[in-house]
């Protein structure tokens, strides 16, 4: 799913202009209808819609915020040590 930064982002119409409608227009190519999440930066994603599209801005339709869901933990496993291999016959050198 397509995704923008929006700081400040809350529920209801936003308009984007300027870079934020640049990257939204011309990088990521939406369309009117088109959905799409908007997150504020501070753990807050909203499942959003793109309300209409003209030349110099957007005007989009924030749903409800839910909080991000926390990251996964990395996996703490440790590198496995190579060993020699030994030789076939014991006391053979």
């Amino acid at each position: 799913m397509k995704r923008v930064l929006y700081p400040g982002a809350a529920q209801g119409p936003v308009r984007l202009t300027g870079p934020r409608f640049h990257h939204l227009a011309r990088v990521l190519r939406v369309r009117e209808g088109e959905a799409l999440e908007v997150f504020d930066g501070v753990g807050t994603v909203f499942a959003a819609r793109v309300s209409k599209l003209a030349a110099d801005a957007a005007e989009l339709v924030l749903e409800a915020g839910r909080p991000r869901p926390p990251p996964r933990p990395r996996s703490r496993k440790r590198p496995t040590r190579i060993r020699a291999r030994r030789s076939a016959s014991p006391g053979a050198e």
